[in-house]
């Protein structure tokens, strides 16, 4: 019979043990390499979200992209969703497009695109203001934007910025200043333009002062505002653009009398 050394002996005993702790550090590598992979995963997912504002209020949330799709929520009015960047076509309701998105309590489901404007920030505007077609002095329009108004703004150009108006009714350039990105101040536009639009047996300045007294943010830049409509209707201020209108009305007017008088 073949005899075994001492150092082979020692070596058959202890080879079990090194097997096993070569699996567990193989294991461990594993591990962590999966766990590194999903932290970059979803790192690179949060990445790739888009901000979007939904302008229609109640647009529902489905689980299927589908107009028969299980309702799973809704979509409040100036509301700022993230979008995956999916998309579908429910060609059962013409073509109607749908985006995947992620609501702020972590629910993700489908949405039309109709109703939201993707790559866009919510405002709302401080002033009333016309619109322009071009970023351009020179391309105003006969449409206006009013105080208090939702917007999403989804492009910008120096001081200039391309707003979106509630269910699309109104679009185009507006000077940047007439429009504030403030939390409380969208919060509060938009409260108080749904209560003030509501039937009610009271006067505007008691909505107003009940508008006030619930409202939950009192450093908005709107609060002043509403308190001056409760005081009475004052002189107008001129719309962005306005100025120049009137300025060059009543420097033609003066221009035809001073002819008429030359011609006297």
């Amino acid at each position: 019979m073949r005899k075994i050394s001492v150092h082979s002996a020692i070596l058959l005993m202890f080879l079990p043990f090194l097997l096993l702790t070569s699996c567990n550090q193989d294991s461990e590598t594993t591990s962590k390499t999966e766990s590194v992979a999903e932290k970059a995963l979803t790192s690179k997912t949060k990445l790739d979200t888009l901000s979007c504002v939904c302008i229609w209020d109640k647009v529902p949330l489905r689980a299927e992209p589908r107009r028969d799709g299980k309702w799973l929520s809704s979509l409040s009015l100036g509301e700022t969703v993230q979008w995956f960047g999916e998309t579908a076509i429910d060609s059962s309701d013409k073509n109607r497009e749908y985006l995947r998105i992620q609501l702020s309590d972590g629910k993700t489901g489908w949405a039309s695109s109709y109703g939201l404007v993707k790559d866009s920030e919510v405002g709302a505007v401080k002033e009333a203001t016309f619109l322009y077609r071009r970023p351009d002095l020179l391309t105003i329009t006969d449409e206006k934007l009013e105080s208090m108004d939702m917007v999403a703004v989804d492009e910008d150009k120096g001081d200039w910025i391309h707003v979106i108006g509630e269910k699309r009714k109104k679009r185009g350039w507006i000077k940047r200043d007439h429009v504030t990105t403030k939390r409380n101040d969208v919060a509060v536009a938009i409260l108080a333009s749904k209560k003030l639009a509501e039937q009610s047996e009271l006067s505007e300045s008691e909505r107003i002062e009940q508008i006030l007294s619930e409202l939950p943010y009192s450093d908005s830049y709107f609060i002043e505002k509403l308190k001056k409509r409760i005081a009475g209707p004052e002189a107008d201020e001129p719309m962005d653009g306005e100025e120049d209108i009137q300025t060059i009305m009543r420097d033609t007017s003066q221009s035809n009398v001073r002819k008429l008088s030359r011609k006297r």
